[in-house]
Protein backbone atom coordinates (compact mmCIF):
# COMPACT_ATOMS: atom_id res chain seq x y z
CA UNK A 1 0.00 0.00 0.00
CA UNK A 2 2.95 2.56 0.48
CA UNK A 3 4.91 1.41 -2.02
CA UNK A 4 1.45 2.03 -4.16
CA UNK A 5 1.48 5.63 -2.93
CA UNK A 6 5.14 5.79 -3.18
CA UNK A 7 4.76 5.27 -6.88
CA UNK A 8 1.57 7.38 -7.70
CA UNK A 9 3.33 10.77 -8.00
CA UNK A 10 5.81 9.22 -10.22
CA UNK A 11 3.39 8.14 -12.65
CA UNK A 12 1.59 11.63 -12.43
CA UNK A 13 5.28 13.26 -12.83
CA UNK A 14 6.20 10.88 -15.73
CA UNK A 15 2.80 11.56 -17.74
CA UNK A 16 3.17 15.14 -17.41
CA UNK A 17 6.47 15.01 -19.22
CA UNK A 18 5.15 12.71 -21.59
CA UNK A 19 1.84 15.02 -22.36
CA UNK A 20 3.64 17.98 -22.40
CA UNK A 21 6.52 16.78 -25.16
CA UNK A 22 3.59 15.35 -27.20
CA UNK A 23 1.82 18.74 -27.30
CA UNK A 24 5.37 20.70 -28.50
CA UNK A 25 5.95 17.54 -31.66
CA UNK A 26 2.27 17.73 -32.53
CA UNK A 27 1.23 20.46 -35.05
CA UNK A 28 -1.57 22.32 -33.73
CA UNK A 29 -4.70 21.99 -35.50
CA UNK A 30 -6.17 24.76 -38.12
CA UNK A 31 -9.59 25.50 -37.75
CA UNK A 32 -11.78 24.45 -41.07
CA UNK A 33 -12.36 27.77 -43.55
CA UNK A 34 -15.81 28.64 -43.02
CA UNK A 35 -18.40 28.54 -45.55
CA UNK A 36 -18.28 31.63 -48.27
CA UNK A 37 -21.19 33.92 -47.77
CA UNK A 38 -23.09 36.59 -50.75
CA UNK A 39 -22.32 39.75 -49.55
CA UNK A 40 -25.69 41.22 -48.67
CA UNK A 41 -27.81 43.19 -51.15
CA UNK A 42 -30.13 46.34 -50.70
CA UNK A 43 -33.64 44.87 -51.17
CA UNK A 44 -34.74 46.31 -55.13
CA UNK A 45 -37.47 47.66 -55.25
CA UNK A 46 -40.21 46.48 -57.43
CA UNK A 47 -40.70 47.34 -60.92
CA UNK A 48 -43.86 49.67 -61.36
CA UNK A 49 -46.57 48.80 -63.59
CA UNK A 50 -46.16 49.92 -67.29
CA UNK A 51 -49.24 52.08 -68.87
CA UNK A 52 -51.26 50.44 -71.41
CA UNK A 53 -49.87 50.80 -74.39
CA UNK A 54 -51.87 53.93 -76.20
CA UNK A 55 -52.60 54.20 -80.27
CA UNK A 56 -50.17 56.33 -82.48
CA UNK A 57 -51.97 59.19 -83.49
CA UNK A 58 -52.62 59.26 -86.96
CA UNK A 59 -50.84 62.33 -89.00
CA UNK A 60 -51.07 63.37 -92.27
CA UNK A 61 -48.57 61.82 -95.07
CA UNK A 62 -45.68 63.61 -95.22
CA UNK A 63 -43.35 63.81 -98.16
CA UNK A 64 -40.15 61.72 -97.38
CA UNK A 65 -36.96 63.78 -96.85
CA UNK A 66 -34.26 64.36 -100.26
CA UNK A 67 -31.37 62.37 -100.52
CA UNK A 68 -28.74 65.07 -100.19
CA UNK A 69 -26.62 65.32 -103.77
CA UNK A 70 -22.87 64.50 -103.61
CA UNK A 71 -20.84 67.28 -104.67
CA UNK A 72 -19.38 65.88 -107.80
CA UNK A 73 -21.13 65.44 -110.96
CA UNK A 74 -22.87 62.04 -111.76
CA UNK A 75 -21.39 59.55 -113.86
CA UNK A 76 -22.62 58.66 -117.05
CA UNK A 77 -23.11 55.12 -117.01
CA UNK A 78 -20.58 53.60 -119.17
CA UNK A 79 -21.11 52.44 -123.23
CA UNK A 80 -20.90 49.52 -124.67
CA UNK A 81 -17.21 49.61 -126.71
CA UNK A 82 -18.08 50.52 -130.69
CA UNK A 83 -16.98 48.08 -132.86
CA UNK A 84 -13.79 48.61 -134.96
CA UNK A 85 -14.13 51.27 -137.48
CA UNK A 86 -14.14 50.07 -141.60
CA UNK A 87 -10.89 51.81 -143.12
CA UNK A 88 -12.28 54.34 -145.05
CA UNK A 89 -11.34 54.10 -148.66
CA UNK A 90 -9.45 56.95 -149.91
CA UNK A 91 -10.43 57.81 -153.70
CA UNK A 92 -7.91 57.54 -156.53
CA UNK A 93 -9.56 60.45 -158.10
CA UNK A 94 -6.93 63.03 -158.62
CA UNK A 95 -4.25 60.86 -158.54
CA UNK A 96 -1.37 60.45 -161.56
CA UNK A 97 0.24 56.65 -162.00
CA UNK A 98 3.00 56.53 -164.24
CA UNK A 99 4.79 53.69 -165.20
CA UNK A 100 6.66 51.20 -167.81
CA UNK A 101 5.16 47.97 -169.29
CA UNK A 102 6.81 44.98 -171.17
CA UNK A 103 5.02 44.43 -174.13
CA UNK A 104 4.82 41.49 -176.58
CA UNK A 105 3.53 41.67 -179.63
CA UNK A 106 1.91 39.17 -182.39
CA UNK A 107 1.48 40.09 -185.55
CA UNK A 108 -2.04 40.04 -187.17
CA UNK A 109 -3.90 40.43 -190.77
CA UNK A 110 -1.82 40.94 -193.88
CA UNK A 111 1.38 41.47 -191.83
CA UNK A 112 2.04 38.05 -191.14
CA UNK A 113 2.50 36.93 -194.58
CA UNK A 114 5.53 39.49 -194.21
CA UNK A 115 6.66 39.19 -190.68
CA UNK A 116 4.49 36.19 -188.51
CA UNK A 117 7.20 35.32 -185.67
CA UNK A 118 5.94 37.06 -181.99
CA UNK A 119 8.53 39.36 -180.81
CA UNK A 120 9.29 39.89 -177.15
CA UNK A 121 11.14 43.25 -178.26
CA UNK A 122 8.51 46.04 -177.12
CA UNK A 123 8.35 48.19 -174.29
CA UNK A 124 6.08 51.25 -173.14
CA UNK A 125 6.00 54.58 -170.93
CA UNK A 126 2.52 55.30 -169.50
CA UNK A 127 0.92 57.77 -167.69
CA UNK A 128 -2.68 57.86 -166.49
CA UNK A 129 -4.73 60.27 -164.49
CA UNK A 130 -7.95 59.38 -162.23
CA UNK A 131 -10.66 61.79 -163.32
CA UNK A 132 -13.48 59.41 -162.00
CA UNK A 133 -13.13 56.59 -159.66
CA UNK A 134 -13.71 54.39 -162.56
CA UNK A 135 -12.43 56.40 -165.10
CA UNK A 136 -8.78 57.47 -166.28
CA UNK A 137 -7.34 59.04 -169.21
CA UNK A 138 -3.61 58.74 -170.36
CA UNK A 139 -1.22 59.08 -172.93
CA UNK A 140 1.92 56.45 -174.00
CA UNK A 141 4.39 55.77 -175.96
CA UNK A 142 5.86 52.17 -177.06
CA UNK A 143 8.18 50.44 -179.68
CA UNK A 144 7.77 47.26 -181.44
CA UNK A 145 9.99 45.37 -183.64
CA UNK A 146 8.99 42.58 -185.42
CA UNK A 147 11.75 40.58 -187.85
CA UNK A 148 11.74 37.22 -189.73
CA UNK A 149 13.72 34.99 -191.90
CA UNK A 150 11.70 33.75 -195.17
CA UNK A 151 12.14 31.42 -196.97
CA UNK A 152 13.60 31.97 -200.76
CA UNK A 153 11.59 33.96 -202.73
CA UNK A 154 11.31 35.78 -205.98
CA UNK A 155 10.97 39.19 -205.94
CA UNK A 156 9.67 40.58 -209.28
CA UNK A 157 10.95 44.28 -209.74
CA UNK A 158 10.97 46.82 -212.77
CA UNK A 159 14.09 45.55 -213.85
CA UNK A 160 14.15 41.48 -213.54
CA UNK A 161 13.50 39.16 -211.43
CA UNK A 162 15.31 38.17 -207.59
CA UNK A 163 15.23 34.96 -206.20
CA UNK A 164 16.50 34.77 -202.65
CA UNK A 165 15.71 34.02 -198.94
CA UNK A 166 14.81 37.06 -197.56
CA UNK A 167 15.54 39.03 -194.44
CA UNK A 168 11.51 40.94 -193.62
CA UNK A 169 11.90 43.68 -190.60
CA UNK A 170 8.96 46.09 -189.14
CA UNK A 171 10.09 48.75 -187.03
CA UNK A 172 6.77 50.42 -185.15
CA UNK A 173 6.75 53.52 -182.75
CA UNK A 174 3.16 55.06 -181.44
CA UNK A 175 2.13 57.76 -179.56
CA UNK A 176 -1.42 57.22 -177.88
CA UNK A 177 -4.16 59.35 -175.95
CA UNK A 178 -6.68 57.43 -174.22
CA UNK A 179 -9.47 56.31 -171.53
CA UNK A 180 -10.05 53.53 -169.66
CA UNK A 181 -13.12 52.08 -167.70
CA UNK A 182 -12.68 50.17 -164.23
CA UNK A 183 -15.46 47.82 -163.72
CA UNK A 184 -14.96 48.33 -159.59
CA UNK A 185 -14.53 51.06 -157.56
CA UNK A 186 -11.99 49.91 -155.39
CA UNK A 187 -10.34 46.73 -154.51
CA UNK A 188 -7.12 44.37 -155.09
CA UNK A 189 -7.72 43.52 -158.81
CA UNK A 190 -9.84 46.26 -160.87
CA UNK A 191 -10.56 45.06 -164.33
CA UNK A 192 -10.66 47.75 -167.24
CA UNK A 193 -11.62 48.63 -171.03
CA UNK A 194 -10.81 51.17 -172.89
CA UNK A 195 -9.78 52.84 -176.29
CA UNK A 196 -7.01 54.96 -177.38
CA UNK A 197 -6.52 56.98 -180.63
CA UNK A 198 -2.56 58.11 -181.66
CA UNK A 199 -0.08 58.60 -184.27
CA UNK A 200 2.06 55.85 -185.28
CA UNK A 201 5.35 55.92 -187.77
CA UNK A 202 6.35 52.54 -189.46
CA UNK A 203 9.80 51.42 -190.77
CA UNK A 204 9.18 48.37 -193.24
CA UNK A 205 12.16 46.68 -195.00
CA UNK A 206 12.72 43.49 -196.77
CA UNK A 207 16.35 42.65 -197.22
CA UNK A 208 17.38 39.69 -200.30
CA UNK A 209 21.17 38.95 -201.37
CA UNK A 210 22.50 42.45 -202.53
CA UNK A 211 19.20 43.69 -202.52
CA UNK A 212 17.14 45.68 -199.91
CA UNK A 213 14.10 47.25 -200.00
CA UNK A 214 12.34 49.65 -197.43
CA UNK A 215 9.59 52.48 -197.07
CA UNK A 216 8.95 54.72 -194.06
CA UNK A 217 5.28 55.28 -193.26
CA UNK A 218 2.93 56.96 -191.11
CA UNK A 219 -0.20 56.68 -190.11
CA UNK A 220 -3.34 56.80 -187.36
CA UNK A 221 -3.35 54.25 -184.67
CA UNK A 222 -6.66 52.61 -183.63
CA UNK A 223 -6.58 50.87 -180.19
CA UNK A 224 -8.61 48.61 -177.80
CA UNK A 225 -7.36 47.63 -174.26
CA UNK A 226 -8.37 45.59 -171.83
CA UNK A 227 -6.58 44.24 -168.76
CA UNK A 228 -6.54 44.45 -164.78
CA UNK A 229 -4.36 46.69 -162.40
CA UNK A 230 -3.36 44.96 -159.25
CA UNK A 231 -2.81 47.06 -156.17
CA UNK A 232 -0.81 46.46 -153.49
CA UNK A 233 -1.74 47.21 -149.67
CA UNK A 234 0.15 50.14 -149.76
CA UNK A 235 -1.80 53.02 -150.77
CA UNK A 236 1.91 54.33 -152.02
CA UNK A 237 2.62 51.32 -153.10
CA UNK A 238 3.16 49.76 -156.89
CA UNK A 239 0.29 48.73 -159.06
CA UNK A 240 1.02 45.88 -161.46
CA UNK A 241 -0.51 45.75 -165.17
CA UNK A 242 -1.52 43.10 -166.94
CA UNK A 243 -3.37 44.21 -170.26
CA UNK A 244 -3.63 43.33 -174.00
CA UNK A 245 -4.23 45.78 -176.97
CA UNK A 246 -5.40 45.50 -180.02
CA UNK A 247 -4.08 48.22 -182.62
CA UNK A 248 -4.17 49.21 -186.23
CA UNK A 249 -3.01 51.35 -188.65
CA UNK A 250 -5.22 51.01 -191.50
CA UNK A 251 -3.41 53.47 -194.40
CA UNK A 252 0.31 51.73 -194.16
CA UNK A 253 0.79 49.26 -197.48
CA UNK A 254 4.29 47.49 -198.44
CA UNK A 255 4.74 45.91 -201.52
CA UNK A 256 2.12 43.68 -202.52
CA UNK A 257 2.06 42.07 -199.04
CA UNK A 258 1.13 44.63 -196.44
CA UNK A 259 -2.04 46.10 -196.74
CA UNK A 260 -2.31 47.53 -193.64
CA UNK A 261 -0.37 47.23 -189.80
CA UNK A 262 -2.18 44.89 -187.21
CA UNK A 263 -0.95 43.85 -184.12
CA UNK A 264 -1.86 42.24 -180.63
CA UNK A 265 0.25 43.57 -177.80
CA UNK A 266 0.38 41.40 -174.29
CA UNK A 267 1.64 43.89 -171.45
CA UNK A 268 3.13 43.11 -168.00
CA UNK A 269 4.18 46.56 -166.43
CA UNK A 270 4.48 48.46 -162.96
CA UNK A 271 2.94 51.90 -162.62
CA UNK A 272 3.73 54.22 -159.11
CA UNK A 273 1.27 56.48 -157.65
Amino acid sequence: MIKSRQRLPWIVFVSTISGTAAAQTAPAPQPAPLPATAAPTAAQPAPAAQPAAQPAPVLAAQPLPESPQASFAPTAPAEPPLPPARPVHESNVGHLMGGMAWNVGVPVGSVRNFTSNASAAGLELLIKYWVHPRITIGASVDWQTYAEQRPRTTYQRPNGAITATAYNSVLMGTVRAGGDYFFLDEGPVLPFAGASIGFGWSTLQTAAADLAIYDNQSSVVLGLDAGVVISTSSRRGPMFLLGARSSAEPVVSFLDTVKDLQAITFQLGVMGR
